[in-house]
């Protein structure tokens, strides 16, 4: 068996080995790491589920991740608390005060001079209240915010850092709902249900005992009709559960289809199907609202017999009160009084039951995030943490900052000064900062890597040695299968084949995207293994065919990620891109270079954006240029100027791997590589493969081939 199927039929083994020795020897060759990793980080992660509520149990380490999160914020949260407590005392007194108010006024000897006096008491203590609600808010604000900025920074730099099988086997649609779901829910416990249910926990408490106060006889008659709401409320909510679970799996598949009709509408409408989308989601629509009819008929069933209890409860303090009013063991003061804090306690019960319920959701959903936060970078990842320091909250407003965060506020300067004595971290954390790399000054890259690494062999600058290569998430045979390759330095090869043959994944290889299952990648000598991320990407860069940009400008995506760029440098990086070929068109691009390209570049055609992909490259000076069919989408006098472009760079000492199924491109190189089933199959000049007996001479009786050579 060759070493891939090995590892496929017995992963157990493998991690035993790997355990007891620390490295696995198999076929006399060392076993890289790459498989480890893929056995156990690519799992699916667990089911989200938005209605579920954990248990304690499960929720306890998410409620201790939480309380971290929000520990670096105690100041704030403490003296939001603080204010909680004391405009939750003025609630209570209020009701007593409202009693006492129509006693006086029932009995009919108030000085008239008393009642300004007493209303303006009244009006300042509430005006109190609404001071302290305000700066409870303000201060739970802040601290919202800031715990979501760091937990979004966390997670968003987590999830840069996981394989490349992470969102293959997850969808990066589950990745996103963790970013902004789950996130927002985490920042709701600190802010919204924390102090909600403080709120309500003080509020039913202290409800209660001015409840018995009041009248013990009248207060036990109140409460034991809670427990039979509660049980019935539990009930209901177990049967419930599950048809709303319905609802929102077929909303779910209704919104799946909405979103693949608008994702894909340029298809839908050339095909002129809209009818045929808008009956498909119709049909998913209706079938969600007739399992929706159900739900919204039990839960007003449910929400009337819980207005009937409210109801009857009312009318029973009404009769046992009034009855404790004429035979004078209260009076009509209290009786009011009694009912105020009767209604409080009833919302404060209701809102502490919702508390929890949010409260253990936050908890799961910081619980799935810390899933992805804990989970060990993948080292093919380029390190996004390259300097660190602690956050300067106290910085002047315009200079940029994490602090931003109170710059905007235009709070009062007493609050400003407070928040800003709160540091964003916990004394001793360090917030981590990410550095632009500048472009090198001068050419001295180009001769080999900065780190110092001489090429072992100038005819195998880049040297793959016997590599096998599985992805994690496909079945079948290895896409690379005992592939051996050297490039020389300066070279220009130009690797082709048919599809699925593994042209591209030489490429995802060569930027340590992925590491090989068997076998080892060198470059200068050196295995890709060894390397710095950061000092290989910096050294070997990729043009994808798949052109990724932004909505910026057409020079904002050339410069991508770099700083110190002079107008030489890119003035030459445009001109051997051909992008100067368009962007100087006053007619189509007035701006020039400042010209907006649209959302992900839709106001470009694909060989435009190609051209800018390929300028972002070339502007890096790299030692190693991928181009992985970055000349698919160029029109054949487009690819000529670029062709001409890259054997410039190639007599500057770059070396160059061109993957490619276009004869006019494979004719440019000095080498032609072609694969077959994951091994090369031939390797010459594109005059000594054309007319041989091969794969390659196959390739180019495509008649749609053989028309571009001429």
């Amino acid at each position: 068996l060759s070493p891939p199927q090995n590892m496929a039929m017995r992963p157990a083994s493998l991690r035993l080995l790997c355990y007891r020795h620390g490295r696995l020897v198999l076929a006399r060759q060392p076993l890289g790491p790459a498989c480890f990793r893929r056995l156990s980080s690519t799992a699916p992660l667990r089911e989200r589920d938005d209605d579920e509520i954990p248990s304690a149990k499960e929720a306890r380490p998410g409620l201790r991740r939480l309380l971290g999160l929000a520990w670096p914020d105690s100041l704030l949260l403490t003296g939001a608390g603080a204010s909680l407590l004391v405009s939750s005392g003025i609630s209570l007194s209020i009701p007593l005060l409202f009693g006492q108010v129509m006693d006086v006024a029932l009995a009919g000897d108030v000085d008239p001079e008393m009642v300004p006096m007493a209303a303006a008491g009244l009006m300042t203590l509430l005006a109190s209240q609404s001071v302290l609600v305000a700066l409870r808010q303000a201060l739970l604000s802040v601290a919202g915010e800031r715990v979501s900025y760091r937990l979004r920074r966390r997670l968003y730099a987590a999830l840069l850092m996981q394989p490349l099988s992470f969102l293959e086997t997850n969808g990066s649609g589950e990745a996103l709902s963790r970013l902004q779901a789950d996130a927002n829910a985490a920042r709701g416990a600190v802010t919204t249900s924390a102090t909600t249910g403080l709120r309500a926990l003080v509020l039913s408490v202290g409800g209660v005992a001015f409840l018995t106060y009041l009248s013990p006889s009248l207060a036990g008659a109140t409460l034991i009709l809670i427990p039979p709401v509660a049980v019935g409320g539990r009930m209901f909510g177990r049967r419930i559960k599950a048809a709303q679970k319905e609802v929102q799996n077929r909303l779910a598949e209704a919104n799946a289809a909405s979103e693949w009709a608008l994702g894909s509408l340029r298809g839908t409408r050339a095909l002129g199907c809209e009818r045929i989308e808008e009956e498909k989601y119709a049909q998913k629509l209706a079938s969600a609202f007739r399992a929706g009819t159900g739900v919204w008929l039990q839960q007003a069933v449910f929400e009337g017999g819980l207005s009937l209890a409210a109801n009857a409860t009312v009318v029973i303090v009404l009769g046992l009160g009034s009855q404790q009013v004429i035979e004078g063991t209260m009076t009509a003061g209290e009786l009011t009084s009694f009912l105020l804090y009767s209604a409080n306690v009833g919302f404060a019960i209701g809102n502490l039951s919702t508390v929890y319920a949010d409260v253990m959701k936050a908890a799961g959903a910081t619980s799935r995030i810390f899933e992805i936060i804990d989970s060990k970078p993948d080292p093919t990842a380029t390190p996004i943490y390259e300097t660190e320091r602690l956050i300067d909250t106290s910085r002047p407003a315009g200079e940029k900052s994490a602090g931003f965060l109170f710059e905007s506020l235009r709070t009062p300067p007493v609050l400003n000064s407070l928040l800003r004595s709160v540091p964003m971290e916990a004394d001793g954390a360090s917030e981590r900062v990410f550095t632009a790399e500048a472009v090198p000054a001068d050419d001295s890259h180009l001769a080999g890597f900065s780190t110092g690494l001489v090429a072992a062999s100038d005819e195998a600058f880049i040297d793959f040695d016997r590599v096998y290569f599985r992805y994690s998430n496909r079945k079948g045979s290895p896409i690379l299968e005992n592939l051996s390759l050297q490039v020389p330095k300066g070279g220009f090869i130009s690797v082709c084949g048919t599809s699925g043959s593994g042209k591209s994944t030489i490429a995802s290889l060569l930027l340590r995207l992925y590491d090989p299952d068997y076998g080892e990648v060198r470059i200068g000598g050196k295995p890709l293994r060894e390397m710095d991320t950061k000092t290989l990407r910096r050294h070997v860069v990729l043009v994808p065919q798949d052109t990724s940009l932004f909505s910026g400008t057409i020079l904002e995506n050339i410069v991508y990620g770099l700083s110190d760029v002079d107008d030489e440098r890119f003035k030459l990086a445009s001109s051997i891109a051909g992008v100067d070929a368009f962007s100087s068109s006053r007619t189509s691009f007035p701006d020039g270079v400042d010209t907006k390209v649209g959302d992900r570049g839709s106001q470009l055609s694909g060989g435009q954006r190609q051209r800018i992909a390929l300028a972002r490259a070339v502007l890096r000076m790299p030692s190693v240029l991928v181009l992985d069919e970055a000349t698919a989408a160029l029109d054949l006098w487009s690819e000529r100027i670029v062709l001409q472009g890259l054997k410039q760079l190639q007599e500057q000492g770059t070396t160059i791997v061109s993957i490619a199924h276009r004869p006019t491109t494979i004719q440019a190189a000095d080498s032609v590589v072609v694969l077959d089933e994951g091994s090369v199959a031939q390797r010459g000049s594109f005059e000594e493969l054309k007319d041989a007996e091969g794969p390659l001479n196959r390739l180019l009786k495509d008649p749609r081939l053989r028309s571009r050579l001429r």
